[in-house]
């Protein structure tokens, strides 16, 4: 794949990313390995809290499902509208997956106001709800950038402070092994597959999968400045060992040339002992030009 090098958005990235701290999961290096902790009588469980380079973060996983009837404790954690559209969403796993999406939200903005990783969050009718937009993306209060992914019942937001430069942030949650056929050919450049296995202590397999959480963290903080599509060839991102990845992007229409700095970050997370709970989670941060 040709690429116009001099076309090419900035890449920034910073050998510092292993330095964020975690409450109540006790994180080594690039590896998170925690208890977790149950909250409202156990329904839902913190995974992590993680202060990133992109901003706060924070993991959960829902323990019970809402059922028919939105069960008194959801009420207690979420706002009245955020209920109301995730029990008029079509399936229950939709439904579970709105859910621990919005609580890991609630509570990711709890802590970076607070750093308190425990507290419940206090939801009014008075507060923001944080819905989605016509392009799916989560509506945040004003002055708050914010970004959710999640996989089944295991939700995880991050949130930052807005500032008056245009940004975006992003965050994804992949498994390090699907145990599917690769999807190496789909969502790589040429050049991305012959630079596998060069990160240590990840193999090739676990590798695509990386690069294309990567991708997805970059997307979701690209979309809200370009509003467009964004095909995964587009951009080509090499991860390093230390946790920081260098991000290029060649976009079709050259809409690339308004973007300005952007970072992305990945670890590895694991919440249990078993392979699939085995995960990668990375994040990414992108800037808008200045003056334009």
């Amino acid at each position: 794949v040709k690429r116009n090098t001099n076309a090419r958005s900035k890449s920034c990235h910073y050998a510092s990313s292993l330095s964020t701290t975690a409450t109540a999961t006790d994180p080594t290096a690039n590896t998170c390995k925690g208890k977790a902790q149950s909250n409202t009588d156990a329904h839902y469980q913190h995974l992590f809290s993680l202060s990133l380079p992109e901003g706060q973060c924070v993991g959960l996983r829902l323990c019970t499902s809402a059922n028919a009837s939105p069960p008194a404790w959801i009420s207690d954690v979420l706002h009245p509208k955020e209920v109301a559209y995730a029990m008029n969403l079509p399936s229950q796993t939709s439904q579970d997956t709105f859910f621990v999406g919005r609580i890991a939200m609630r509570h990711a903005l709890l802590a970076s106001h607070t750093s308190s990783f425990a507290a419940l969050p206090a939801v009014s009718a008075d507060d923001a709800a944080i819905l989605k937009d016509e392009h799916g993306r989560p509506t945040m209060p004003k002055g708050v950038l914010g970004s959710i992914t999640h996989k089944k019942k295991t939700g995880v937001a991050l949130v930052s402070s807005a500032s008056t430069r245009r940004r975006g942030v992003g965050v994804d949650l992949e498994q390090t092994c699907t145990g599917r056929r690769s999807i190496a050919r789909r969502i790589l450049t040429e050049g991305e597959i012959l630079n596998l296995g060069c990160v240590e202590g990840v193999t090739k397999e676990e590798e695509v999968l990386l690069r294309f959480s990567l991708k997805e963290s970059v997307y979701k903080a690209m979309h809200p400045l370009l509003n467009q599509y964004i095909g995964f060839k587009e951009a080509e991102i090499i991860p390093h060992t230390n946790g920081t990845a260098t991000v290029y992007i060649n976009l079709k229409n050259g809409a690339h040339a308004s973007l300005d700095c952007i970072t992305a970050h990945w670890r590895r997370i694991q919440v249990g002992n078993a392979e699939e709970e085995d995960f990668f989670l990375t994040s990414a941060s992108v800037s808008w030009k200045d003056g334009l």
